[in-house]
């Protein structure tokens, strides 16, 4: 306005250029200058506006901006500060006149930053003085200078004149410089003979020792010093800074979008959307909700009818089948009073108006003795014969269907059908163990070795983790669990019906697959002379040359290194049964491709150490994973779960496995493990 002249009013013209002096230079804020409202309102009264105290406004609007600078301003080249930079140098200056005897040219312009929001005004100043000898009183040099350059200075920023920092320390050491007070002297206050000087070295205890102690070679450590920055924490600072003010950008983005559009009448914003279809749609959802509560009502009603109806069905199908097996009772009864003698010859024993249908062959009704006579005679054969009628008989073939071969059964029956063995616990025990748990777990939590049997040990940390099952379980837990199994297993049982069972660790499963790359390469022939190592022997050598061989073995295999599998090898049937309580992990190919190779070297194995005459030369041995055992996906179970399937299937053969489900399993494991420590540390 003022440089176009678009205002002519000289009083006018006079107050906006002190509104632009006192914007842009004594109080600015921002590098974009502007007319605060407050100094407009001030300016009305012309001659209150030149009285009000400008220059300290200004000077403390800088002090108060250098204050507020953090670590991450001060460590830049240039600051960004607000009010009249040049204000400390003005007054350095009115005090010390001789700081302008020497000046220097800067050719570098200052340089604004923006901090966002306009908060700081960027005041820097980055030059390369050039100092110009002579001192203020030179102003023909000075201006004839300025004109040379005028013409290059309308194309550069014009070069601007400031104090010599170098002239101003020699002023300051040879200390030559007059200083005046600027401060006015109160009436009445002398200031003669005061002095104003102070000492530059001031003693200071922490600073003696320091020089003490560098005198004396002491090696300083970084952590002694504290506070500060490193440059590493600086630059991460100012990195998370700018992380911030991109967030910052991105909301005021968002929120400025949502302004745009809702000025347009276009809803953009999802908060927006949302409350607009929500509003759209509650009528419609009050509604539904209230057909839902009506359903629901009705179900309810429905539902009390059927538990009535149900309730009559069941008394009168009760009725029923109590008079219908009243009524056959009473006929077979009487069907069996009635001697054969009294049947005429050539009727028919069964009528045809009989219902129930008996087997032409009834192993029940076979007697080897034939001593017994039945009513006061009996006919011949003959007379059967003819008595008789012969049935038809079908050419299909009798196949059992699949349906009866898999099926389940209830574990409360298969509990009461078979009685409780040493690995398992009765239902009135369970909470004893329980209890003695919680003592073994309060024992284990300080530290505690249990040595094994054999000679190995485990420590509290891994019997615990039978428990908690965290993670996969180690071959070495495992190994311990099948020596419990062993121990527990031949203590109880002696005879000889049980003396061929023998639980071998997991190396032997190991070992024995280490031996087949040498054993695949030798032809069919010639595989009955492959010498097995004695890593693999010695699980299978008997103790005495008198004691019979194991005819049963369990063990246990890390399939894939993540799953754990029982195995139980009938060496009489020639088979490999597989107890796995997750066989969606695998499949079955998959299964009986890993354990191949040992089912083609237990023949020759089992031939070689035990000489058995069960065994058959060169038979490979068959692959069968059980089913119908309760499934269990979580990986870190597998460990528990087949040593607890390889005992229950020791004792009671593979119903015995259907007990162990995911429901019971921790339970199970608390009393195997309270169990274990019982049997090789001191009872609970």
């Amino acid at each position: 306005m003022l440089k176009k002249k678009t205002i002519v009013d000289k009083t006018a013209r006079l107050k906006y250029a002190c509104l632009a002096i006192t914007g842009a230079v004594l109080c600015p804020t921002n590098h974009r200058s502007k007319i605060i409202l407050e100094h407009a309102e001030l300016i009305r009264d012309f001659d209150e506006f030149l009285a009000y105290p400008w220059a300290r406004v200004g000077f403390e609007l800088l002090i108060s901006s250098i204050k507020t600078k953090d670590e991450v301003a001060l460590a830049q080249s240039t600051v960004a500060v607000k009010g009249f930079f040049h204000a400390i140098q003005l007054i350095m200056v009115e005090a010390v006149p001789s700081l302008t005897e020497v000046v220097q040219l800067n050719d570098s312009s200052s340089s604004s930053e923006s901090e966002g929001e306009e908060e700081d005004l960027d005041m820097d100043v980055r030059s390369e003085p050039q100092e110009i000898s002579g001192n203020a009183s030179d102003s023909a040099t000075l201006n004839g200078c300025e004109k040379a350059n005028a013409k290059q200075s309308s194309t550069q920023d014009n070069p601007k004149l400031g104090l010599s920092p170098s002239h101003a320390r020699e002023l300051d050491e040879e200390s030559q410089a007059s200083v005046f007070s600027i401060i006015p002297i109160p009436d009445g206050l002398s200031l003669e003979g005061v002095d104003f000087s102070w000492s530059d070295d001031e003693d200071d205890p922490s600073v003696d020792n320091m020089v003490r102690l560098i005198e004396e070679g002491f090696q300083f450590q970084k952590d002694m010093f504290k506070g500060g920055l490193t440059q590493s924490e600086l630059e991460k600072i100012r990195i998370e800074r700018k992380e911030i003010a991109k967030k910052k950008d991105k909301k005021k983005a968002v929120v400025n979008a949502s302004k745009t559009a809702n000025d347009r009448g276009v809803m953009s914003s999802p908060v927006t959307i949302a409350e607009h279809v929500t509003a759209c749609l509650e009528k419609d959802i009050s509604a539904l909700a209230n057909k839902v509560e009506e359903i629901g009502n009705r179900v309810n009603g429905l539902r009390q009818d059927f538990s009535g109806l149900s309730e009559a069905i069941r008394s009168t199908l009760d009725a029923k089948l109590q008079a219908m097996s009243e009524k056959m009772i009473s006929s077979i009864m009487s069907f069996l009073d009635k001697p054969l003698s009294d049947v005429a010859h050539g009727q028919e024993i069964f009528p045809r108006s009989t219902d129930v249908v008996m087997n032409e062959h009834s192993p029940q009704n076979e007697d080897d003795s034939g001593d017994e006579a039945i009513g006061d005679e009996i006919p011949d054969e003959s007379t059967l014969a003819g008595a008789v009628r012969s049935r038809r008989r079908s050419k299909r073939a009798r196949t059992e269907p699949q349906g009866y071969k898999s099926y389940q059964v209830d574990p409360k029956w298969i509990n009461c059908t078979i009685s409780p063995h040493i690995f398992s616990c009765p239902p009135e025990k369970v909470c004893p163990f329980l209890q003695k748990f919680d003592r073994l777990e309060e024992l284990l939590k300080s530290p505690r070795v249990i040595v094994l049997g054999n000679g190995s040990s485990i420590n509290n940390k891994e019997l615990l983790e039978v428990v908690s099952r965290t993670k996969h379980m180690s071959s070495k837990m495992m190994d311990a669990l099948l020596f419990y199994a062993r121990a527990v297993f031949s203590r109880q049982f002696k005879d000889e019906a049980y003396s061929g069972t023998e639980f071998l660790e997991t190396t032997f499963a190991n070992q024995l697959m280490k031996q087949f790359s040498r054993f695949s390469k030798l032809a069919h022939k010639d595989k009955h002379r492959f010498v097995f190592g004695d890593t693999v022997m010695v699980f299978l050598e008997p103790v005495t040359t008198e004691s019979p061989g194991p005819e049963h073995i369990y063990c246990a295999y890390n399939l894939d290194k993540e799953h754990w599998l029982g195995i139980y090898i009938d060496i009489v049937g020639g088979s490999i049964h597989v107890l796995d309580c997750n066989t969606s992990h695998r499949s079955d190919s998959f299964v009986k491709k890993a354990l191949m190779p040992i089912a083609q070297m237990l023949p020759y194995l089992v031939k070689q150490v035990l000489s058995n005459k069960h065994c058959i030369d060169g038979k490979c041995f068959i692959v069968h994973r059980s089913k119908g055992i309760p499934t269990n996906p979580n990986i870190s179970d597998s460990g528990v779960t087949a040593a607890l399937l390889i005992m229950a299937h020791a004792i009671g053969g593979f119903d015995r496995c259907k007990n162990i489900n995911p429901v019971n399993l921790d339970s199970e494991s608390k009393i195997l493990a309270v169990r274990m420590f019982e049997e090789f540390d001191s009872p609970l």
